[in-house]
């Protein structure tokens, strides 16, 4: 069991779509919920195949998922 998922989909409107849809789901099991925001590639397949270590400084930057869709709202 964990305490946090971190989500990481593709940075486009289908992956915006999936990460609410598995917060929903998530959120519901009583579990918290970060997004990880690639700063590299258009998915996390590419943007590991990219930078490897650029990942991992984006995990260790994960936001929770409210203040991520508040920033996606309203930028």
């Amino acid at each position: 069991y964990v305490d946090t998922f971190v989500l990481c989909f593709d940075n486009d409107q289908a992956g915006l779509n999936a990460m609410i849809k598995a917060t929903k789901i998530i959120l519901e099991e009583g579990v918290g919920v970060e997004v990880l925001e690639l700063t590299k590639g258009k998915d996390p397949d590419e943007a590991l195949k990219e930078d490897v270590e650029q990942f991992r400084k984006d995990i260790k930057q994960s936001q929770f998922v409210i203040d991520y869709l508040f920033k996606k709202v309203w930028n």
